[in-house]
């Protein structure tokens, strides 16, 4: 038979060598005969094949006419012949070029067209049936001369990929896909209000509840948990490209599409293996080694560049011819296996990517899905032997091109449509109701008012409620005054441990001569921070200076603390002496003025006209000419007196606003007075509570007001005996002037 490209030397055709018996056919003669009478099979069908494959050859090269080409077929060459004609020496050297050219011609035509390749008439081609994975290489075990020791590591490769899956798949089921306690919308609403809006998670430094930090604050002002949760939310729900398209809802639907992309490639592998294992011929186990044969026949097929120099044994030289049928139903429970162990790999994994709602372990999680699904071609290329691994991916498949284009369309249409479906499915069961699910624990926790905090008496019952203020960056300096924190920070970042006693001083640029009380210990520390207001303004003095400038006096920094108190009073104001402090007099929250500057601030006397009680010294009542005054009302006509009385009035108002009412009948009163308006004491008359308000001292947080009693001694019952005394627990007495 011909084999060279043209009508060359006949050469005697080699038959296919049977390289594999299976193992479990018996030794008795009828199964002899039965394996040989397959075996002539195998020949015959072989020897058909090689016919028409040297029919196709001899039109390629031209011995005979017609215009038919086999486009699946290499360009076959018979190379004896080549080297034969090229050591002749009636071959020139450009004979040797024409033959090189016709050569390339033919390599170059040997390639097919759009048209050609998928062509359905064609005649069958060998294709790579198995991969390098211990899934694949069970398909060979026992055969190809592996040995018991490479069939024994195949085999334990695969249990280790089986159980690495499998017990993945549990893992994922029993740890990830539990409901996350942090999103239990009961247990949410409750925290909020038992928790979030408690007194015990009340910070007095802003002066805001748990919620308000939670929701507004940034990483160091919220607890770890509700900083997780929050955070974890905020980026899950950040929009997109609309409200409802969110980064993480995007983000979870493109992981699991990739991921169920995946397993469908994986459950079309198992499909192909369990077609291609079902159209092998039943009998025994016998693979055939086309290499061999091609060796001995003197032909080789063209390498994959198509060019001369890289020609050399075909990659895929192995094939089945028949199988048992005990090896072919155990390769079907291998397959069913590996197909239910990728669809539950492929549900599970799914879940878990639609149920994550961190933005960062979306991406992790699918990586490691696809680590887990991948994890036996690691195995294999890592641990396998070379040559199991070379023998495992020589195996071939014939592939018969009987199908139409448009047979081929159809199916991956329908492919499309099927996953099309499986993730548009998943999305909408599960990305879809997880995103509601985040924005509903948004608005649990930080939808409505956050700023006040309520409880219940544990003993009684009665429910207490406060507001408190919006937490917002910046506003952890609530616990000091405004102008203080800038101060706090250039003292802070100045002060050097040394040796000082009871006051640290330093020169700050911009500012001068600061002081900053030193104290010994920590419990002078907090003995100092913890007095009140009106305990600040009332101690006596200590030792060789007074504590907060206790005087009755106007004072400046001429004093031991002077330096330390006035560079307060400058940041809080930027006064720096009492006559450029006066408009703060009247500050409500600034009572060391009113210390410094007890009389520009109209604290010396009872008629002053100084409505504030707190910075006040109470013992300024005892100092000579503080109650000096005449025991009768003051008459509209008295400019001094009606001057402080409109002062007083207007500071009532001031201070008040928010507090009562603006048609309150004490506030219209204030108003008016405050703009001129006439008024006298007969305004304590109006109402018999008011003079239980007005004649008489309050000096507390709730209410810190001095009395009129000096301005209005008669209203006020100074003549009776017994003189009035307050209802009011928390008044402190009246002024009754020592004229009375």
């Amino acid at each position: 038979m011909p084999v060279g490209p043209c009508c060359g030397k006949e050469q005697e055709t080699v038959l296919p060598e049977v390289v594999h018996p299976d193992p479990y056919v018996g030794d008795d003669q009828f199964e002899v005969i039965e394996r040989r009478v397959d075996a002539l099979d195998v020949r015959i069908a072989r020897l058909q094949e090689l016919e028409q494959r040297v029919a196709s050859l001899e039109k390629v090269c031209g011995c005979e006419s017609g215009d038919g080409k086999d486009v699946n077929d290499g360009i076959i060459l018979d190379f004896h012949a080549l080297k034969k004609n090229a050591a002749s020496s009636t071959f020139s050297k450009a004979n040797t070029e024409e033959m090189e050219a016709m050569q390339a011609e033919r390599l170059e035509a040997s390639f097919p067209t759009t048209s050609q390749a998928i062509n359905p008439d064609g005649p069958p081609r060998s294709i790579q049936m198995l991969q390098e994975s211990f899934w694949d290489a069970i398909f060979v075990l026992g055969l190809g001369g592996l040995g018991v020791p490479t069939t024994l590591l195949v085999t334990i490769g695969t249990l280790v990929s089986i159980c690495s899956q499998s017990l993945f798949c549990w893992i994922v089921f029993a740890a990830f896909l539990v409901p996350d306690a942090k999103y239990d919308p009961a247990w949410l609403v409750d925290w909020r209000l038992l928790v979030g809006h408690s007194v015990n998670g009340y910070d007095a430094n802003s002066d805001s509840s748990l919620v308000s930090r939670a929701c507004r604050g940034k990483p160091f002002e919220r607890e770890w948990w509700t900083h997780a949760l929050l955070n974890e939310i905020d980026d899950y729900l950040t929009p997109l490209l609309s409200e409802d398209m969110t980064v993480g809802s995007v983000l979870s639907s493109m992981a699991v599409a990739i991921w169920l992309a995946y397993i469908a490639k994986e459950l079309q592998r198992v499909g192909h293996l369990a077609m291609d294992l079902l159209v092998i011929p039943s009998g025994p186990t016998m693979i055939v080694d086309m290499d061999h044969v091609n060796r001995k026949g003197g032909i080789v097929h063209a390498g994959s560049t198509g060019t001369m120099g890289t020609m050399g044994y075909a990659r895929f030289k192995c094939c089945f011819v028949s199988m048992s049928r005990v090896r072919m139903s155990m390769l079907l429970v291998v397959l069913a296996v590996r197909a239910a162990l990728a669809a539950l790999l492929g549900f599970f994994g799914a879940l878990w990517l639609c149920r994550t709602r961190d933005v960062e372990n979306i991406i992790q999680n699918g990586v490691s899905l696809v680590f887990v699904l991948e994890i036996d071609e690691l195995f294999f290329e890592l641990f396998a032997p070379h040559h199991a691994s070379r023998f495992v991916t020589s195996v071939a498949r014939v592939e018969n091109q009987t199908r139409k284009a448009w047979a081929y369309n159809l199916a991956s249409s329908l492919q499309l449509l099927v996953f099309l479906g499986v993730v548009v499915a998943f999305v909408w069961l599960e990305v879809v109701p997880n995103t509601h699910s985040a924005q509903e624990v948004r608005d649990i926790v930080c939808s409505g008012n956050q700023d006040f905090v309520i409880e219940s008496h544990t003993k009684v019952g009665p429910i207490f409620v406060t507001d408190t203020s919006p937490f917002e960056d910046g506003n952890l300096d609530n616990k000091m005054l405004p102008g203080m924190l800038p101060l706090l920070r250039e003292v802070s970042e100045n002060y050097k441990p040394g040796a000082v006693d009871w006051m640290w001083r330093g020169t700050l640029e911009g500012r001068g001569a600061v002081a900053v009380k030193h104290t010994p210990t920590v419990r002078d520390f907090n003995s100092w921070l913890t007095m009140d207001q009106f305990q600040v303004a009332d101690q006596s003095t200590y030792g060789f200076g007074n504590w907060f400038g206790n005087s009755c006096k106007d004072q400046g920094r001429d004093f031991w603390e002077g330096d330390w108190l006035w560079s307060t009073a400058t940041a809080l104001t930027g006064a720096t002496d009492c006559a450029s402090a006066e408009p703060f007099c009247g500050e409500g929250n600034l009572p060391l003025i009113r210390m410094l500057c007890p009389e520009t601030c109209k604290c010396s006397t009872a008629v002053a006209g100084q409505f504030l009680s707190n910075g006040c010294r109470l013992g300024c009542k005892d100092e000579p000419g503080f109650m000096n005054v005449s025991c009768e009302d003051f008459a509209e006509d008295d400019v001094e007196k009606k001057e402080a009385w409109d002062y007083y009035w207007g500071l009532f108002y001031t201070n008040n606003q928010g507090l009562w009412q603006e048609d309150h009948e004490l506030m219209v009163f204030a108003k008016n007075v405050k703009n001129g308006s006439q008024g006298n004491c007969s305004v304590l008359k109006s109402a018999s509570w008011m003079r239980d308000e007005f004649c008489f001292q309050y000096h507390n947080d709730w209410v810190a007001r001095r009395p009129l009693t000096a301005f209005c001694p008669e209203t006020c019952g100074c003549l009776q005996t017994p003189r009035p005394e307050s209802p009011i627990s928390t008044s402190i007495g009246s002024w009754c002037p020592s004229t009375c």
